[in-house]
């Protein structure tokens, strides 16, 4: 944006210009606001805003009882929007629609007394907020509601839209009220890879499972799923696949499935291909999750002479199999990264007990058949109850720079409100760490969220792999949106592309 106009409501009608800061934010020093004779006090951006953002201010109450609405989402009169009203004892959500107001949540905090340091962040479809430097809520797709095992949204969520702070009871003083627009990665207008016709291995999903350089090409293995079984998550039946590149953005997908269940095995239904590397003989060497229909036991591999296979299993699989009973991962283990950091090889893979939500986990080896787990695991967990991680939390890609490693991870929490049944959201967040066992969460996560607007990656973002080359970094992820609603179970691989100097920077 190249200028922001903050609008006092049409009560005063008070206008104040902001010039840009060094750092391209927009800041006012101080204004108040006082409600006048049971009218809408309004102050706002005078034009929506395109793309994320942050908005803050210290908020102090000048009069008692003072009620604050802090609005975004918000077309250009106002009679759509959401926001959360803050007072002393209850935050609470609501949405405007054609000039209807519907209370979406009482949230789990209590602001208590001001002043109060609020920021409110924008990523994509979630709006997060934070009072007094704790969490205190998050919304995801909040002008709709949706249904993410269909994939049906009832309204898209707008990319654009205005926003603000109303008051309708006291007066507050807004100290040091900035906005900033901020960015990450490209935005891609479609996926490079998408599922295949009626009838194929992949007719269902297509998302990435693991990269690999070998003589000068590149190696995207894929997961496909057919549609043979509705309950599932992936929708049937998985398969492993691979297709081709020379620069990372244009791919060719071999049509032929590289690997599949065996029928009365540990993972007879389906498999899910999640590393690659060079085994220490030189053959090339996919990890795997496998599923049997009940459980998820364990990693695979399957070694080859060439990356395109054909590939075979190594029979004493699982290579990494299920903890003690009581353990941290002794129900589950199944998403992961297999690479190579400090000449060992490395699981960075997720785990459950039964009850306390996924985890992540660090099992190294020298030969890719013996592991050894971590005595620290597991490494990362959820965040808070107020977070979009609080309840699970999956290792998906692990690489390191310099001294630093750094990941991406799959999170997820339910959204909970009184419109809808409560839903799991998943997406994708960023952490690093210099030793793999104390993590440090990226300050702009989540970090590819589900984005606005009728796109193929609006309404789900998962399974994250990056590769750094040269000065940038290239994130495949799965994506599920509206633009596929009459399709229920399809996702796509989506690319995002950022230079490695903004992947390093912690801001």
């Amino acid at each position: 944006m190249n200028r922001v106009l903050l609008i006092k409501s049409e009560v005063t009608g008070d206008d104040y210009l902001i010039e840009p800061q060094e750092d391209g934010s927009y800041l006012l020093n101080e204004v108040s606001l006082a409600a006048q004779e049971g009218r809408l006090q309004r102050l706002a951006t005078d034009k929506a805003l395109d793309g994320d953002f942050r908005m803050s201010a210290t908020i102090s109450a000048a009069r008692p009882a003072a009620s604050i609405q802090v609005f975004f989402a918000a077309n250009q009169d106002c009679s759509n929007r959401v926001y959360w009203s803050l007072t002393p004892d209850a935050l609470r959500l609501y949405r405007v629609s054609a000039g209807k107001e519907t209370l979406l949540r009482d949230e789990r905090f209590v602001p208590g007394q001001p002043p109060w340091r609020f920021s409110l962040l924008k990523r994509g479809a979630y709006y997060l907020i934070r009072i007094n430097e704790q969490e205190a809520a998050w919304v995801w797709h909040p002008s709709g509601d949706v249904d993410t095992f269909a994939e049906v949204v009832t309204a898209v969520e707008p990319a654009s839209g205005r926003t603000g702070f109303e008051l309708i009871n006291g007066e507050v003083l807004l100290q040091d009220l900035q906005i900033k627009q901020v960015s990450w990665a490209q935005l891609p207008g479609e996926p490079i890879l998408s599922f295949g016709p009626l009838g194929s291995w992949y007719e269902g999903q297509l998302f990435p499972g693991a990269l690999l350089k070998y003589d000068g090409t590149y190696y995207l293995y894929v997961n496909g799923s057919d549609l043979s079984a509705s309950e599932q998550e992936s929708g049937g039946r998985v398969r492993v696949g691979v297709a081709t590149s020379t620069d990372l953005q244009h791919w060719e997908l071999h049509r032929g499935y590289l690997l599949e269940g065996k029928s009365g095995t540990w993972d007879a239904i389906s498999i899910m291909v999640n590393g690659a590397v060079l085994a220490p003989d030189g053959r090339v060497v996919i990890s795997y999750m496998g599923w049997n229909g009940s459980k998820w036991s364990g990693i695979g591999l399957a070694f080859s002479d060439n990356p395109e296979g054909p590939f075979e299993k190594y029979p004493g699989n699982p290579v990494l199999r299920l903890g003690n009973p009581g353990e941290w991962d002794s129900q589950a283990i199944h998403e992961h990264h297999l690479t190579q950091i400090d000449n060992q090889y490395v699981l960075f893979y997720t785990g459950y007990d039964g009850y306390s939500g996924d985890k992540v986990g660090i099992a190294t080896s020298t030969d890719l058949i013996h592991w050894q787990r971590d005595p620290n695991n597991p490494v990362m967990g959820p965040t808070g109850p107020k977070t979009w991680d609080s309840v699970h939390v999956r290792g998906r890609s692990l690489i390191k720079i310099g001294d630093m490693c750094y990941a991406l991870y799959e999170g997820a929490a339910q959204e909970k409100r009184k419109t809808m049944p409560a839903k799991w959201c998943d997406t994708i967040g960023l952490a690093r760490s210099k030793d793999l066992i104390s993590w440090e969460r990226h300050p702009l996560n989540p970090i590819l969220p589900q984005q606005t607007g009728d796109r193929f990656d609006s309404i789900w973002t998962g399974w994250p792999r990056m590769w750094v080359e040269g000065e940038k970094v290239y994130i495949f992820y799965g994506a599920g949106g509206n633009k596929m609603i009459t399709q229920k179970h399809h996702a796509t691989t989506g690319l995002r592309i950022l230079s490695l100097k903004r992947f390093l920077e912690w801001k």
